[in-house]
């Protein structure tokens, strides 16, 4: 049974009437036919994703003029995500961290964002070029400066690894990779999703990717978006109200000495309101891709490694199988083993 009045949200209203249970990428655009719609009538959205990306922005674009003209106080967008971003997003971020850059930019840009930016963006979201990377740049700090879109970083913590003079903050996190999250809209219905794609223009656009969906408006799916919007508020939550295994941290000038730097080439992201990227940020690994790369270098056993298999390996030749899950790095990973080798 589903219940649906004349405030039902129009996202709500098609799906519960196609009865539309998930998405599949490529067949469906992710972007286009959830997320853009969803994010032009909610009033409230907060997810947890692997990475973001200021390519999201991208992703976002048929629903951000609806975004900027309202109140903030009208839309909400939280983002929980692993402690690594691209450099522009950073400089969204640092920028964020200034009150005389914040009134700067929210006076100086709102108008041009409207009028010059964003139809810019809207015509073709993945057109990469100065213009479009300065226009993705530029709305990215709009809406962090003006609390329309908040991102908090997560990390599992290994407890394994505690020890009494070390202090829990100072310790490498684990790569939290769970997607899923909720929209809220004005009659309190809700749609919530959880599915493969990270929040970025690769995830929302172009990979093949899947997605769950669930609708508040449908008795047999009631219980589920309940019970994933409990998981969800928990987890961004957890940095006032602790939550086992996990680590949760906002913005301060002290995270952002922390947070890891990547794809500082992505042609999809964009650059500072207040000017160019700047030089090169160095790439950290994280601690599961330190222990593969010492693993298959030097035979090192270590929590994930495939013990039975080490003592038999000849260490002049150094051959092996590398099974990393798809979003960890992998990539990165293999380079950094090809130019150690090579060295």
């Amino acid at each position: 049974m589903v219940v649906k009045s004349l405030n039902t949200p129009k996202i709500v209203g098609k799906y519960l009437e196609d009865d539309v249970i998930d998405l599949q990428a490529p067949e469906t655009n992710i972007a286009v036919e959830f997320i853009c719609p969803a994010l032009e009538e909610a009033v409230f959205s907060r997810r947890e994703t692997g990475w973001f990306k200021s390519s999201a922005i991208r992703g976002w674009a048929g629903a951000l003029e609806s975004i900027i003209k309202r109140n903030e106080k009208d839309v909400k967008i939280e983002i929980l995500c692993s402690p690594a971003i691209d450099k522009s997003t950073y400089r969204a971020l640092l920028e964020a961290t200034s009150d005389t850059q914040k009134f700067k930019i929210l006076k100086e840009q709102s108008e041009k964002i409207l009028k010059r930016t964003l139809p810019l963006l809207v015509s073709d979201p993945t057109r990469q070029s100065k213009e479009t990377g300065a226009s993705v740049g530029q709305i990215l700090s709009h809406l962090i400066l003006s609390n329309k879109l908040e991102l908090k970083f997560i990390d599992i913590i290994d407890e394994l690894e505690i020890h009494d003079d070390i202090e829990k903050d100072d310790l490498k996190g684990e790569l939290n990779h769970t997607k899923r999250g909720y929209f809220e809209f004005k009659d309190k219905s809700y749609i919530a999703y959880q599915g493969s794609f990270n929040e970025s223009l690769g995830g929302l656009w172009k990979h093949g990717e899947s997605c769950q969906i669930m609708l508040s408006d449908r008795d047999e799916d009631i219980k589920r978006v309940n019970k994933l919007k409990d998981r969800v508020d928990a987890y961004w939550n957890a940095d006032k109200i602790p939550v086992k295994d996990v680590r949760v941290r906002g913005i301060s000038k002290k995270m952002l000495k922390r947070l890891k730097i990547i794809d500082k080439t992505n042609p999809y992201g964009g650059t500072s309101v207040l000017g160019d990227d700047e030089g090169p940020q160095t790439f950290r690994f994280w601690k599961h891709q330190e222990m593969a790369i010492e693993t298959f270098l030097k035979s090192e056993k270590n929590i994930y490694s495939v013990h039975e298999n080490l003592p038999t390996r000849d260490p002049k030749k150094r051959k092996g199988i590398l099974n990393i899950i798809k979003g960890t790095g992998k990539t990165k990973t293999f380079i950094e083993i090809s130019r150690l080798l090579l060295k």
